[in-house]
């Protein structure tokens, strides 16, 4: 069949390298792609509105549409491709609820009972700052709405709390919107991805994703500055215990009437009284997905297709474990540089996702603040790093800045 990937990051980029694994595909489509998928699939140019999203699949004849980000899924797009007859492994707009509202998040994990840090929502920042101040730091504060990664807070004053607050509720630095305050966990931190079907769930490897901007956890949460699968802390009790927290999920928001359908990601917190959900998205984690994707060894699509028909499977992986970090701009996630020279070897060409790059004139240039995910393997978790690693030396790139500390051990980073 023809496959179409929607958006131009890391995470679409292992997309479109899964989807070229694949025996079930004929031509990989990509709307708008970055330079590092066009080996492998055709770019399509043009507006992202989910009408001529529709036009070009009628096109091309394009009968599987996987969006990557989740802007398509709260505009409605697998809504609109469902009327069509057009098959969309993504959430229709309600059920994208679960990523775009945290609130939302919260009231479904609190009907069906599943683990999760006390919270208070506010709507106001007199009321918000009110509260924070009759208890101790450190606070975690979450817009709750959509802020490309970066709406999550974990502020270690009160004054921190106090700009925080006033950010969202007064300067509406992501718009309007609500905010959570919630219960500070402590624990390690995992990521589940689960391809869901309304009540078929089937999980795929788990990944540890690194959001500090700085070595040693330090720093600004950023969309993510470096990941890796599988994830040796968390046993197979726990797993399981995360698994059915997941299906709790899915199963209730079919009772709510907003049945789910595509990748459901929960961020889980393993904290002395069992695991916990951070928080869900309603898409593939980025960079989650660069280091999950490669270690699948099933077809990607014959696997979303098997759980549209309602079976349960188990994913076959590679044993092999996949570890990457992000290269991002000079000055992100605040205001960084762009349209910076890049020169990567031919070398390492297939072992690199693209994040934010462009073509200009033959050149290839940053666009955006992370730019590439450098990916390795190994037999162990630091072989794997390592591999990473030593790919550093064929990038020519002096604007770009990366954390070495990607796959240490937790007590490495505290």
């Amino acid at each position: 069949m023809n496959v179409l990937v929607l958006g131009h990051g890391g995470r679409e980029h292992a997309l479109v390298d899964a989807l070229h694994r694949s025996d079930q595909v004929k031509h990989i489509f990509v709307l708008n792609g970055n330079p590092g998928m066009l080996k492998l699939a055709k770019p399509l140019f043009g507006s992202e509105d989910v009408a001529h999203i529709v036009s070009l699949c009628k096109k091309h004849h394009i009968e599987m549409v996987i969006p990557g980000g989740e802007t398509y899924l709260t505009e409605g797009v697998a809504d609109t491709l469902h009327e069509e007859g057009i098959t969309c492994f993504g959430p229709k707009k309600n059920a994208s609820l679960i990523e775009s509202s945290k609130a939302y998040a919260k009231s479904i994990m609190e009907t069906y009972q599943v683990p999760t840090g006390a919270y208070q929502v506010f709507h106001d920042y007199e009321n918000a700052y009110a509260y924070v101040k009759t208890y101790k730091p450190p606070y975690v504060i979450k817009y709750d709405g959509l802020a490309f990664g970066k709406g999550v807070t974990i502020a270690k004053t009160l004054d921190e709390a106090k700009d925080v607050l006033y950010d969202l509720l007064v300067n509406h630095v992501y718009g309007q919107g609500k905010v959570i305050i919630e219960e500070f966990l402590e624990g390690e931190e995992y990521s589940m991805i689960c391809m869901v079907h309304h009540e078929t769930i089937v999980p795929l490897p788990l990944a540890k994703d690194h959001k500090p901007r700085y070595e040693k956890n330090k720093g600004p949460n950023t969309g993510g500055m470096g990941a890796y699968s599988p994830v040796d802390f968390v046993d197979e009790k726990t797993k399981a215990q995360s698994l059915e927290m997941m299906r709790k999920v899915a199963l209730g928001m079919v009772k709510e009437g907003n049945p789910f359908t595509g990748f459901l990601y929960g961020g889980f917190i393993l904290t002395k009284d069992g695991p916990k959900i951070i928080e869900f998205n309603c898409r593939l984690g980025d960079p989650e997905a660069e280091v999950i994707l490669p270690k699948i060894k099933s077809d990607l699509v014959h696997s979303i297709k098997r759980v549209l028909d309602h079976e349960t499977f188990e994913i076959d992986v590679f044993e092999t474990y996949h570890l990457g970090f992000v290269m991002v701009s000079d000055g992100y996630p605040g205001t960084y540089l762009k349209k910076q020279p890049l020169e990567i070897k031919t070398e390492i060409e297939d072992e690199i996702y693209h994040m934010g790059t462009i073509l200009e004139d033959g050149k290839l240039l940053t666009n955006g603040g992370r730019v590439l995910f450098i990916r390795g393997q190994g037999n162990t978790l630091e072989e794997a790093r390592l591999h990473a690693y030593k790919k550093v030396s064929y990038i020519k790139a002096d604007h770009l800045l990366y954390r070495h500390d990607i796959g240490k051990k937790q007590a490495d980073l505290d």
